[in-house]
C-alpha cells in the first residue's frame, strides 16, 4: 500500500531514472490489496501454512535450529557485491513502522544484519579484514587480493573514495560462512540454487559467480553448474557510474551435496 501511494519511485534499482510513477489514493490501494490477499487466501484456505514453514530471523551463516543432513533443497538468492543498500531501499517502510527514526539506527539496526555488500555496511567490519581473508578459500587469495589493490589505488583518486576495497574479502567471507552451513543440513544428493551476479565496482571487474563456484567445490559440493541467465545493467547508463567493460550478468549457481 505505502508503495501505491507513494508518488515517488520506491524500487529504484529496477527503474530507469527518468521513469515516472502515478500514485493511488490510499483507499483505492488498499481496496487493491486486500482483492489480492483475498484471492490468494481462497485458492489456498485448507493448508495450515503455520505448520509447514518456520522463520529465522537472523543471518544464515548460523543455521544451529537446524540439524544436519536434514534439508532437501535450498534455493537462494543472495546480495550481489554491487553497492546496493538494500537499507536504504527499505528506508519507507523502516520509519513507517517505527523500526528506526534516522540513518545511524538503519545502520546498527538494519545494516548491520545484512551480508556486507555495500560501504555503508561497514560499520565492525573494516578493522577485520585479514580475520575474512584467512577463511576464504586459499585459491582465491592471488584474484581476490588484486581486485582489493585495485580498489585501493583507485580510491585515491576518485572524489566520493568509496571504501570498495573493504567490501570484498567480508562479502566472500559470509557467503562462505553461508554456504558451509547449508552444506550442513542438506541431505547428500540434495540439490542448492542460487541466482547470484558479477561486479563492477569502480570499473574493476569482480566475477562473484565464479568465485562462488570455487568455494563451493571447495567445501564438497559436486557437479557444480554456472548458468549465465541474462544481462544486467545495460537498459540504461548513468554517466557517474563506471560499468564493466565486460558487461555484466545475472548467473544460476546449481551444486549438489
Amino acid at each position: 500500500v505505502l508503495d501505491l501511494c507513494s508518488p515517488s519511485q520506491t524500487d529504484g534499482i529496477y527503474k530507469a531514472p527518468t521513469s515516472k510513477k502515478q500514485s493511488k489514493t490510499p483507499e483505492s490501494a488498499l481496496k487493491y490489496i486486500l482483492d489480492i490477499l483475498r484471492k490468494d487466501l481462497f485458492i489456498f484456505q485448507e493448508n495450515d501454512f503455520k505448520s509447514l514453514v518456520s522463520l529465522f530471523e537472523h543471518s544464515s551463516e548460523n543455521m544451529s535450529e537446524i540439524e544436519k543432513d536434514t534439508i532437501s533443497l535450498i534455493v537462494t538468492s543472495p546480495p550481489y557485491l554491487n553497492n546496493f543498500d538494500y537499507a536504504e531501499m527499505t528506508r519507507m517502510y523502516l520509519y513507517f513502522w517505527g523500526i528506526a527514526n534516522s540513518w545511524s539506527e538503519i545502520t546498527n539496526q538494519v545494516r548491520s544484519k545484512l551480508v556486507v555488500n555495500t560501504t555503508t555496511a561497514l560499520k565492525g567490519h573494516k578493522d577485520k579484514q585479514d580475520i575474512y581473508r584467512e577463511t576464504i578459500p586459499s585459491i582465491l587469495y592471488t584474484e581476490l587480493d588484486d581486485i582489493v589493490y585495485k580498489l585501493q589505488e583507485e580510491r585515491k583518486i576518485r572524489a566520493g573514495k568509496k571504501e570498495y576495497n573493504l567490501l570484498v574479502y567480508p562479502y566472500f567471507f559470509q557467503m562462505t560462512q553461508i554456504l558451509k552451513e547449508c552444506y550442513r543440513v542438506m541431505k547428500r544428493n540434495a540439490y542448492i540454487n542460487i541466482m547470484i551476479a558479477d561486479a563492477a565496482l569502480y570499473g574493476i571487474h569482480i566475477s562473484t559467480p565464479q568465485y562462488l563456484e570455487v568455494i563451493l567445490q571447495k567445501i564438497g559440493f559436486r557437479e557444480i553448474k554456472c548458468k549465465f541467465i541474462r544481462k544486467r545493467g545495460h537498459r540504461w547508463l548513468l554517466e557517474k557510474r563506471d560499468g564493466s567493460q565486460i558487461g555484466l550478468g545475472e548467473y544460476h549457481l546449481e551444486a549438489l551435496k
